[in-house]
Formats: structure tokens, C-alpha cells, sequence
């Protein structure tokens, strides 16, 4: 019940948009600041973090408010412009702020919370005489600081029976339920030995038996590392010479003093060296840049592959970083981030830290603080998409690299935020300049930059003067038609490849489906085996002889029978990764071949380990997705092979030609730096396809000019804003009922709605799928679109028999 004139208005990282008001004490309610965060009891016996969005003394009217249970910080965790910018994030992409924090926050500021079980001193034990089971769990409580519900139930063979005699030791009043809570965040603790002994180093060996003379010799070692600045000496350092027997019994003598140290888990050296001196293109494009920015607009930078234009981010970095002011360099793969957080080490040594979701929530709680204080360590932020919520005290300069990428929108959870167009939000809150950098830029940048949204800054010439790369269109009908074809590859790929690592060169090989071939079909009856939960087929891994579904994980070993009719006679359709590593293994049996792709990265090293062996030429070609294409630098690739172009051009998404237009200019680029020229192969049936004519004329205004009439033809953006609705139900009824009382409400207030329709994958982990979209009218108001496209939402949510189905927004999808 309320029990003060105190209270705060709390979000909870749910996805739920509205706050939770609680109460709290008049010291409390002083200490309180938005953006704090606060321990919540919310449903029954749930623990959760909630943020204070803001405190007041009006008490709700119509319902009795909880306490608090404690304050976890001491000061916020979000500045005023983060929580400004969450907002905004929230508001524009139609998802509830709950779903922003939770994606926003790393995982260690939320908490682990359950009830824990304190026994009653004053409880009756007579009602025991019957129930032994329940005398047992009362005998292992412990008495002082109590047993979690959680340790008992995992301890217990039964677990079920084991919960409902806890309900039952509560309920007769045996033992008391009390919430606790417990920071997931751990420090890092090194332990260094340090002394506070001040006798000579003579007096402190006489007083050791002279038969201890491995202690003697690490008595002397310990001071040679100590002496010279008084500092202590970490323990590793004298374990690496001498036992831990032989520590332990110095510090039992009082002699060492063992201590703990916290540290950062992400640290790098301090080797900071001056940046190089740019060429004279490249000091043209910094200082247009600059200027550029005089005009308070975002800067997009069209420079071809290998132009340098990373050099001229480090320099605007450098100047940065010496005011004392942060930086944000962004990236769409984590791919990326391993070869150029070396590249950035060497420049900045230690005011580098790296952001993404390959890192410990440890690492990234670390490094939240750290940005939060503006702490040298953390001036330069390296990151994905996710380091735009950082909460940044002094951003200078946000550099947003290959920004064409699609990477850079998220597609699994909401929000389903475009990192991107988000940066220039950042931007403007801020106070930052904006760099968007790209040899392909999106056609929305691109179309901005020529209607001065953007201010656009071109850089033509390569930094090596290295020609551009040649590329060749092989024609797959044809090689098959003249039987030129082994395996997947032509003659003359096969030819290249081996010239090229006959000169002691390096290869790479993209396709863009991982596994070994999309389907195992049966040649008698035609069954191909689909997954269970989902509607596409099971895609066959030859290393494990198992049939797996990419979208859910299902798998289940390789079937030598059809199921369908029995018969034997199978075949295996199409091609992953897998298969076309396997064909050139076969081809070039002496040739060193390695994968890369999500099955063979999954290992948190995996990634870096391979980049750092092609660099050294430690194998000769490398087969791979997309995750090996993007902005990655390797001195010996002279040759790129695709293996079918048109997976990448016959795509039923009005962004395909862009994406394979771009995908297919930055392979191209990989190839032949250093002054060599490189040179690309595309295997493909439509080999006059416009897409790959533009592409073998390194023509990206031509393409430009092209794409963007089919897109206001057509009304897609950057003409029209779109928002994608989708709907999953375990029940197609009451799927295909919610969707259409959608669709109609949507169609009574916007014309441009098309739906509902099933996407290609209809049922994914069971749930059956519709789509509605929504095509914003450009000459009505954003603002009340947006505002009319959360009403219908929300009323949508409200009605009680959609509550099974799910709805998503996707907001420029």
C-alpha cells in the first residue's frame, strides 16, 4: 500500500510504452535522478531494473503504489541527450521505450532477482510431524542470510514437487519471503603482492631459514621490481618464476601483502604514433570536409575503393581526440572492427575502445562507464550499431564507415532502428559532425547529398594510383552448353584461380548461402525434406551429415531413405559455402582452401583468427558469405570470383540491384591494392543484366541515375517512407482475422496499403506470418501519420482476442 507523498515514474526495459509509478522515502525521493537506476517488484515475486523517468508528488488516484526496494546507482547512468534520444528513437520507429531500453542497456546493468526463503523463529513446527519432505528443505535453509527459491528447485530431483512444498512452507507461515537483487556487473580483480615491511632487504633474508632458498631468491626478485618506483609488482609476474607455495608462505610471514587490484578486461597498449601525412587528394577532401561542415550539414564522403579514405577519418580523429573531446567510428560488421581496431591501436594506443556484441557484458559495462565520464581510455569509440547509445558526455565527431551497408539496420529485434539515419539524430542532439563515408553510398544518402541535406565531398583517385580493377563476365550458359563447366566453376574461372596462386598470390570465392546445398530432394517422388517448424526446406551440412533450418535451429541427421515413398534415389540441389570449399578442395587438391562464414565463425575468436591467417598468406583461397566482402584489406588478393550473380540480382526486394550493384563494386575492391591491378570474375545466365553492365563500368552515377527513376516511378523510398507491419500467430485463424481488422482500420486513414499478404517463409518456429505495408503520403504530415500509425497500433493491442498475436513495426524497412 502507499505509505509516502513520494513518488517515481519508472520504464521497465518490457516492451510496454507507458511508466510504473512507485513510492519511496524522503531521502530517497532527494537522491532520485532521471535516468537512475531502481530495484521494482512488478507482477508477482518479479525483480526488475527499472529507469526513473521522472519523480513527483502526485499520488495515481485509482491504484495502490509499491516501494521501490532499492537504488542501484549513485548517479544516472543516462545523460539528458541519451534519454532524449531514446525517446526519439521510440517515437519514430513506433516501439515502445520499454523495447528501446532493453535493447540499449547492456545486459550487466540489468539485475538477477528472485525470493529467497528466510525460516521464522517463531513458526509452529508441529504441522512438520506429517510432512517430512517439507522438514528436510526447512532443515537446509540458511538461517542467517536465507536460500534462494532458484539454488532449492535446481538442487532438487523433483523440481515441480520441490516449488509447490515451498508454497506450502509459506502459506502455513513457516518461512518468510524476501526479495533480493544482485548486480549482474562483476569487476575484473588482478591480485599484485605489495609489502609494508621497511627493513633493508638484508635484514628481511636474515630472518628466513637459510634452507628456504627459493623464498630468499623471490624476496629478491620482488624488490628488483619494486624498488625502482614503489609500485606493486603483479602476482603473475612471480608465479611465472617461483610456486604459489612459496608466495603463500611470504605472505604468511607477513613479508608480502597479496592486494586486488579491478581492471579494465578490454586494454590496449599505449603506443599512440603520429598520424602520416596525407596525399594531396586526400588534404583536398579533408579540408572540403571541413568547410563543409561550417554549413552545420552532415558531410557524405563518395570516395572509390582505395581511395584512403580511412586516412583522412584518422586525421579528423587525431584532432579530435587531442581537445580532449570523444569520437564515435562506426562500422556495420564486427568482421570489420578486428582489422581496423588494429589498424586505430597503432595510431591512438589506448584512448580506443571497441563496442559490439561480440564483447563480454562486462566488457561493455566497462566501457559504458567509461564513455560516461569522458575517461581517456574510452575517447575513441569503435563500435556497430549498438554504440549509438552510448551515453556520451563530450561527442565531437560521429564517422559512420561503408554507410551503404545493410548491416547497419536491425532486423531481429525492436526496434528495428536504421544506425545510419540514427547517427544524424545523434548528431543534432549532440552538437557532433556527422561523416558518412562510402565508395557505394546508399541511394537515400546519395539522393540527399544532391538535394543538399547532405553536403556532398567526392575523392576519384586511388591512394596507390593502382588502376582500377578488371572485371570479367562469365557466361555459364554458354560454358555449360560447350560442357566447360567442373562443379560449380567455368574453365576460365578455374584457369584464373590457378594462375593467380601459381604467382603466389590470393583468391576469394563468395557465395552467398552458407551450408553445403539448400535441399536434398528425392528423385522418384520429388519430397524434399522441409523443416518441422518453419516453412522452407532443411539445408544439408555435409560435415556433420545433418539437415539444419537456419531460421530456428531445427536439425536432424541426413535421411538415406525418402521419407515419402522409401526409395534411396536421392539428390542434393544447390550450393553453400560448404559445397563450393569442398569442389575446389577437390579440384586443387594442393591448394590451402578455408571458410568463412557463420557456421565456421561461431567461436568468439574465430573471426579475427582467420582475417590475421589470410593476411599472412597462411592458405590461398578463401570461401566465404558476405561477412568476408566488407571493407576488409589484404595486400595479396588479386582475385574475386563470384560464383552465381544472379542469387544476388533476381531477389524479389525493391533494394536488390542496389545491393548487388554495391556488393559487387566492393568485392571488386578488395582486389589488386598495392599498385597491382585485381581483377573480379562474375559467373552469371543474365549476363546482359543492366546491374552488371554498371558494375564493369565502374559506373555509379550512371546506376544512381538509373535506381533512383525506378524508385519514384514506382514510390519507394527516398520518395516515400514505408512501414512494414508484421503479424505471427500460432493460430492461422485468428492470424488471418487480426490482420485483416488491421488492414481495414489502416486503409480507412492511408491509401498507399497493400495487404495483408504471407511473405516467402510464411511460419517460422511455428508462428504462421502476415505482412501489411503502409506507404507514407509525403504531402501529409509526418508527424500525424506517424501519431494516427500508433493509435491504430495501440487499439489494435487493446482488443482482446488478438492478445495471442504478436505485432512488429518496422519503420523503413
Amino acid at each position: 500500500m502507499t505509505v509516502s507523498g513520494y513518488f517515481v515514474d519508472v520504464y521497465l526495459p518490457v516492451s510496454i510504452d507507458e511508466t510504473y509509478t512507485y513510492h519511496c522515502s524522503a531521502d530517497e525521493y532527494q537522491r532520485l535522478r532521471r535516468g537512475m537506476r531502481v530495484a521494482v517488484e512488478f507482477g508477482k515475486r518479479k525483480i526488475h531494473t527499472g529507469i526513473v523517468a521522472r519523480k513527483h508528488r502526485n499520488p495515481p488516484g485509482y491504484f495502490e503504489t509499491k516501494p521501490i526496494l532499492q537504488i542501484l546507482d549513485d548517479e544516472p547512468v543516462l545523460t539528458d541527450t541519451a534519454w532524449k534520444f531514446y525517446e526519439f528513437l521510440s517515437y519514430y520507429y513506433i516501439t515502445p521505450m520499454g523495447s528501446v531500453l532493453r535493447v540499449a542497456l547492456p545486459v550487466s546493468f540489468l539485475l538477477d532477482g528472485e525470493h529467497y526463503l528466510i525460516r521464522r523463529s517463531d513458526a509452529d513446527l508441529s504441522a512438520l510431524d506429517d510432512f517430512p519432505e517439507a522438514r528436510a528443505i526447512l532443515n537446509a535453509l540458511d538461517d542467517r542470510l536465507g536460500t534462494g527459491i532458484k539454488d532449492l528447485v535446481q538442487r532438487s530431483k523433483n523440481k515441480a514437487r520441490t516449488l509447490k512444498i515451498i508454497h506450502w512452507l509459506a502459506d502455513h507461515g513457516l518461512v518468510d519471503l524476501q526479495a533480493r537483487v544482485r548486480e549482474r556487473y562483476k569487476p575484473r580483480l588482478v591480485s599484485y603482492i605489495d609489502t609494508d615491511d621497511e627493513r633493508a632487504v638484508e635484514n628481511i633474508l636474515k630472518d628466513i631459514s637459510s634452507r628456504a632458498v627459493k623464498q630468499k631468491e623471490a624476496v629478491l626478485f620482488f624488490y628488483s621490481q619494486y624498488l625502482p618506483r614503489r609500485h606493486p609488482v603483479p602476482k603473475k609476474v612471480l608465479t611465472e618464476r617461483f610456486s604459489q607455495a612459496v608466495i603463500k608462505a611470504l605472505t604468511d610471514k607477513g613479508i608480502f601483502r597479496e592486494i586486488k587490484v579491478p581492471v579494465d578486461r578490454q586494454v590496449f597498449d599505449d603506443n599512440a604514433r603520429p598520424v602520416p601525412r596525407l596525399n594531396a587528394a586526400q588534404e583536398k577532401a579533408r579540408q572540403q570536409i571541413i568547410d563543409r561542415w561550417e554549413t552545420g550539414r552532415p558531410v557524405l564522403l563518395h570516395g572509390v575503393t582505395a581511395a584512403g579514405k580511412t586516412e583522412i577519418y584518422l586525421n579528423l580523429i587525431d584532432n579530435v581526440l587531442q581537445s580532449g573531446r570523444q569520437v564515435l567510428y562506426m562500422l556495420p560488421e564486427i568482421a570489420l572492427t578486428t582489422q581496423m581496431v588494429a589498424r586505430i591501436r597503432e595510431r591512438f594506443g589506448n584512448s580506443v575502445a571497441v563496442y559490439h556484441s561480440r564483447y563480454t557484458p562486462m566488457e561493455r559495462y566497462e566501457i559504458w562507464r567509461h564513455v560516461l565520464h569522458n575517461d581517456p581510455q574510452a575517447r575513441l569509440v569503435i563500435g556497430t550499431r549498438s554504440a549509438l547509445f552510448l551515453p556520451f558526455t563530450a561527442l565531437d565527431l560521429i564517422v559512420v564507415d561503408e554507410e551503404h551497408d545493410s548491416s547497419y539496420k536491425e532486423y531481429f529485434h525492436q526496434p528495428f532502428y536504421q544506425a545510419r539515419d540514427m547517427a544524424t539524430v545523434l548528431a543534432r542532439y549532440t552538437g557532433a559532425r556527422l561523416l558518412l563515408g562510402s565508395a557505394t553510398p546508399s541511394v537515400e544518402s546519395y539522393h540527399n547529398a544532391r538535394q543538399g541535406k547532405y553536403a556532398l565531398v567526392e575523392l576519384h583517385t586511388k591512394f596507390h594510383s593502382a588502376p582500377d580493377p578488371e572485371i570479367q563476365i562469365v557466361d555459364l550458359k554458354k560454358a555449360y552448353s560447350e560442357g566447360r563447366m567442373k562443379h560449380s566453376f567455368a574453365s576460365e574461372t578455374l584457369d584464373a584461380i590457378r594462375q593467380t596462386v601459381t604467382d603466389g598470390l590470393q583468391a576469394m570465392v563468395f557465395i552467398n548461402r552458407r551450408g553445403y546445398a539448400p535441399v536434398t530432394v528425392c528423385k522418384k517422388c520429388g519430397h524434399i525434406e522441409h523443416c518441422p517448424h518453419c516453412s522452407v526446406p532443411l539445408t544439408y551440412h555435409r560435415h556433420d551429415q545433418s539437415l539444419q533450418c537456419h531460421y530456428c535451429g531445427y536439425r536432424m541427421p541426413v535421411q538415406h531413405r525418402c521419407r515419402a515413398c522409401g526409395s534411396t534415389e536421392l539428390d542434393i540441389l544447390g550450393r553453400g559455402t560448404q559445397k563450393i570449399t569442398d569442389e575446389l578442395q577437390e579440384i586443387f587438391p594442393s591448394y590451402r582452401i578455408r571458410r568463412m562464414d557463420a557456421d565456421s565463425m561461431r567461436r568468439k575468436r574465430a573471426l579475427e583468427e582467420i582475417i590475421e591467417s589470410f593476411r599472412r598468406h597462411e592458405f590461398d583461397i578463401l570461401v566465404g558469405t558476405q561477412m568476408m566482402t566488407k571493407g576488409l584489406d589484404f595486400g595479396l588478393l588479386a582475385l574475386a570470383v563470384i560464383v552465381s550473380a544472379d542469387q544476388l540480382i533476381a531477389r524479389p526486394d525493391f533494394r536488390a540491384h542496389e545491393r548487388a550493384f554495391q556488393l559487387l563494386t566492393q568485392i571488386a575492391g578488395r582486389t589488386g591494392r598495392r599498385q597491382r591491378r585485381g581483377q573480379m570474375l562474375i559467373q552469371a545466365y543474365e549476363t546482359r543484366h543492366p546491374v552488371l553492365d554498371l558494375v564493369l563500368r565502374h559506373d555509379y552515377s550512371g546506376f544512381f541515375q538509373k535506381e533512383i527513376a525506378e524508385r519514384e516511378l514506382f514510390r519507394y523510398p527516398p520518395f516515400y517512407k514505408m512501414v512494414r507491419l508484421e503479424l505471427k500467430a500460432r493460430n492461422p485463424e485468428n492470424l488471418n482475422r487480426s490482420s485483416d481488422w488491421l488492414a481495414k482500420a489502416l486503409k480507412a486513414y492511408f491509401p498507399g496499403v497493400l495487404g495483408p499478404s504471407e511473405p516467402a517463409v510464411y511460419k517460422i518456429r511455428n508462428d504462421y506470418i502476415k505482412e501489411i505495408l503502409v506507404k507514407l503520403d509525403p504531402t501529409r504530415s509526418d508527424r500525424r501519420q506517424r501519431e494516427m500509425l500508433r493509435k491504430i497500433v495501440h487499439n489494435f493491442r487493446a482488443v482482446p482476442h488478438y492478445r495471442n498475436v504478436r505485432l512488429a513495426v518496422n519503420v523503413d524497412p
